[in-house]
C-alpha cells in the first residue's frame, strides 16, 4: 500500500474517530493564517483564519451552538502517522478534525531535544474527495532545559469548495501554547 492510500486510510478513519483527550498529547495551539479565494465578481479577496474562526467551523459542522465550550488543540501523535489540529468540547472529546498533517517524514537531533517535520495536509473536504492530500508544512519542536517545549509550524495547502466557500488557498502559522490540562 503506498503512502497516500495509507495516509488516507488513516485520516479517512478520523472523520468518524472521538478521540478522547490525553492531557500529555494535547496543547493549546495559536493558530494565524490568510486564505484567498475570488468573490462573485471574480476578484481575488483574502480572509482571516485563527482560532475563532477554525472553531466556528467545527461547531457549525457539529451543530454546537456553545462555541465558548470549544477549544482548538494540538494532538501530537493523535494517530500512527500523524498529528491533528481538531476542535474538542468541555468533556476533551474531539468533535471535529479542522487538519491533519500526516508525517512522511521525520528527523531529531542526536539528543532527540529538537525535531523537524514535514508533513502533508488534509482538510475534512480533501478527505471526502480522496486520498489526495492539499497541502505541505513544516513543525519544528525544541526541548528546552527546564523542561518546556517550543513547538511552532508553517503551512500552505488549499481548501476544496466546501457549502460555506469556494476553493480556497491558504497560508498559516502556529504555535503551541501550555498542555491542555486534564
Amino acid at each position: 500500500m503506498n503512502l497516500t492510500k495509507m495516509a488516507f486510510t488513516t485520516a479517512i478513519g478520523l472523520l468518524s474517530l472521538t478521540i478522547q483527550a490525553q492531557a500529555q498529547n494535547l496543547y493549546h495551539i495559536n493558530f494565524k493564517g490568510t486564505c484567498q479565494t475570488t468573490n462573485e465578481a471574480g476578484q481575488i479577496v483574502s480572509t482571516q483564519i485563527n482560532n475563532k474562526t477554525l472553531i466556528q467551523e467545527a461547531a457549525a459542522f457539529a451543530g454546537e451552538t456553545n462555541v465558548t465550550s470549544l477549544t482548538l488543540v494540538y494532538h501530537f501523535d493523535a494517530v500512527d502517522n500523524g498529528d491533528l489540529i481538531t476542535t474538542i468540547n468541555t468533556n476533551g472529546v474531539a468533535i471535529y478534525t479542522n487538519l491533519a498533517l500526516l508525517i512522511p517524514e521525520q528527523i531529531t537531533n542526536g539528543d532527540e531535544t529538537q525535531f523537524a517535520r514535514c508533513v502533508h495536509i488534509f482538510t475534512r473536504e480533501s478527505l471526502a474527495a480522496g486520498p489526495e492530500h492539499v497541502g505541505h508544512g513544516q513543525v519544528n519542536g525544541r526541548l528546552l532545559r527546564n523542561g518546556k517545549s517550543i513547538v511552532q509550524g508553517s503551512l500552505l495547502y488549499c481548501e476544496l469548495p466546501s457549502p460555506s466557500h469556494g476553493m480556497r488557498v491558504c497560508n498559516a502559522t502556529f504555535h503551541l501554547a501550555k498542555p491542555l490540562s486534564p
